[in-house]
């Protein structure tokens, strides 16, 4: 069966068209008339009439004149529904995996709110040196984070100075930008080299999570009812790090080493009341490398001896005849912390790039044959003009 205008029906051809026709108005933000329309979508007059009039009463396109049309507001309503139902943590949670597998480093995911940045997921990795860990739902201000820097950088930097009005650019550390001046330079340069970045400091505990008596209270209802608030402090090696590159390619490196570990020995008090007791050593310094040179920290040194008892179960408490049930021993540890550390200095994305190849080498077989991703917006900007 043919049409009038001998075309015949085919529901995917007509879906084809309409498709087109829906593009061609979404790329001009001016209503188009109807001989505007069949010229660029290579339609007979007629056929971009009938589909436009069977759109207009569905309300995807909207006719404001005779023979004119612009996108309805049906497709508004429609784009709402799509944006609620999709999750942009599971979009991005694949892609933010394999760059972690790629690099070793942590990646985070982050949204804006307001004057904010809202961090809604992290892929975290125990192998770099310079990490810094942000909760998931932790919020931060735009001009103390390398991602909240992207998004001024955005907006332009008239908006920027409507931001620093609004927040008063609040220093929340010594390296905060509390300077309009300084936050501006600080996106010159970010425009240049393609990335931003955290002027913090990085830190690698490895140890325990241990938990510590805070305070104890009673109800005033009931006085046998006792309960004790917990916090939890991190008891193991920890080494902290702040970088500054000096004008002559040196690298400043302050660094802080601290030791602890629950000594059982000189507890004070019954460990279940006062909670247990810590020996704490610790070393700040400062260093200068070169780029790619390796220094060597040591010197905290740790020499203890622990008393380890094994018994029978109620034969090892009885008198005298309980020795030939119990056993004691006694291990004496020796410990001397070193640290490798070598600096790179990331002068550009090539930089960035390479770095992250010779960091590839270093992971595990399964790990570097996965693909490289590939994207454009991956490539290496081209030099600012002399």
């Amino acid at each position: 069966m043919a049409t009038k205008t001998g075309e015949p029906k085919n529901p995917i051809q007509v879906i084809e068209r309409m498709l087109k026709l829906l593009d061609v108005l979404a790329a001009h933000p001016e209503p188009l008339g109807l001989k505007q329309i069949a010229q660029y979508t290579s339609l007979h007059p007629s056929t971009a009439h009938r589909i436009l009039a069977a759109m207009a009463g569905d309300r995807l396109v909207d006719r404001i004149e005779p023979a004119s049309y612009r996108l309805g507001m049906r497709l508004l309503e429609l784009s709402n529904i799509v944006r609620s139902r999709i999750s942009v943590r599971e979009l991005a949670l694949p892609v933010m995996r394999e760059l972690h597998a790629q690099t070793g480093e942590t990646v985070n995911l982050s949204v804006r709110h307001d004057d904010e940045i809202v961090y809604v997921e992290r892929t975290s990795s125990g192998r770099s040196a310079m990490r810094i860990i942000h909760a998931i739902g932790a919020r931060a201000p735009l001009h103390v984070t390398a991602a909240g820097k992207l998004f001024l950088l955005e907006d332009g930097y008239a908006r920027l100075r409507d931001y620093a009005r609004r927040t008063g650019l609040a220093a929340h550390t010594k390296n905060s930008l509390s300077s309009v001046q300084v936050l501006e330079r600080d996106l010159d340069r970010t425009q240049r080299q393609g990335f931003a970045t955290d002027n913090e400091e990085a830190e690698i505990v490895v140890g325990r999570n241990v938990p510590f008596i805070a305070s104890r209270a009673t109800s005033s209802s009931n006085l046998d009812n006792l309960f004790a608030t917990i916090e939890r402090y991190d008891v193991g090696i920890t080494l902290r790090m702040r970088p500054q590159i000096t004008a002559d390619d040196f690298v400043r490196l302050t660094l802080f080493e601290e030791v602890s570990d629950i000594d059982p020995i000189a507890a004070v008090g019954d460990p279940n009341l006062v909670g247990p007791t810590t020996t704490v050593r610790s070393a700040t310094t400062v260093i200068a490398a070169r780029d790619a040179q390796t220094v060597v920290i040591g010197g905290l040194l740790s020499d203890a001896i622990r008393n380890m008892e094994r018994s029978v179960p109620y034969l090892g408490d009885i008198p005298v005849l309980g020795r030939l049930f119990r056993r004691d021993s006694n291990r004496r540890l020796k410990t001397n912390l070193l640290v490798f550390l070598t600096p790179h200095i990331i002068g550009s994305d090539t930089d960035m790039a390479d770095a992250s190849e010779r960091e590839r080498t270093r992971l595990p077989r399964a790990l570097r044959e996965l693909p490289v991703l590939r994207a454009p917006s991956w490539n290496v900007p081209p030099p600012p003009p002399s």
